[in-house]
């Protein structure tokens, strides 16, 4: 069993090693388990601010070295994860570390967050394109933007990511989310934009790099 450790003590696990082949996972974990968020409270070495999955047996994983927004909205929260165990690419933290496939709020807790399940990663090829609330409805002459993708599917944006320009053809990676139905919202699927590729690509079937 792994020892806990705090947020300034994990930070100073950030050793660097020597750049390493990636392996695929080693410990695919296919069933989904349930575990806590923690965010690390302030950057270490490195500016390592890791996010963590800490399960109940104490066993802490590292899934993120910087608190992005669309993890660290979980934080201090009850969580169902699907993944993988990998050994990363280059210079890296001495801990294990662990790829998010799905993300979603475990039953019975609760959040302030405005979404409450994450998806899997996969690359859309479209356009973004700024659209107008229609005539009669609560949002009527507001403008927002979507992310229209080849296949004809609207998404709506959760995040404002840099690149994403109305007209503009792009290649976006991003993570399909849940929102909570506790919030006011458009109807439609949400997009969170992790980053905009320029120019369009052909996603590989699943939708996956």
């Amino acid at each position: 069993m792994q020892p806990r450790s705090s947020g300034r003590a994990a930070s100073g696990l950030v050793e660097l090693r020597a750049a390493v082949r990636e392996q695929p996972p080693e410990k695919p974990v296919a069933d989904e388990f349930t575990a806590t968020v923690r965010v690390d409270a302030e950057p270490g070495d490195k500016k390592f601010q890791g996010v963590w999955l800490e399960r109940d047996d104490g066993v802490r994983w590292v899934v993120a070295y910087r608190p992005e927004p669309w993890l660290a909205a979980f934080e201090g929260q009850r969580v169902q994860v699907t993944g993988a165990v990998y050994q990363p690419e280059g210079q890296a933290i001495l801990a294990p570390h662990f790829r998010v496939e799905t993300l979603r709020l475990a039953p019975g807790a609760t959040t302030d967050a405005p979404f409450v399940a994450v998806l899997a990663e996969r690359r859309l090829a479209g356009t973004f394109q700024e659209r107008v609330g229609g005539p009669g409805t609560k949002l009527e002459g507001e403008r927002y933007l979507v992310f229209e993708a080849d296949d004809g599917t609207a998404y709506l944006l959760a995040n404002a990511p840099a690149g994403g320009d109305s007209g503009r053809a792009a290649t976006v990676k991003a993570r399909v989310i849940e929102m909570s139905p506790y919030v006011a919202r458009r109807g439609g699927p949400y997009l969170w934009v992790l980053d905009v590729e320029p120019g369009r690509a052909s996603p590989s079937r699943d939708g996956r790099p």
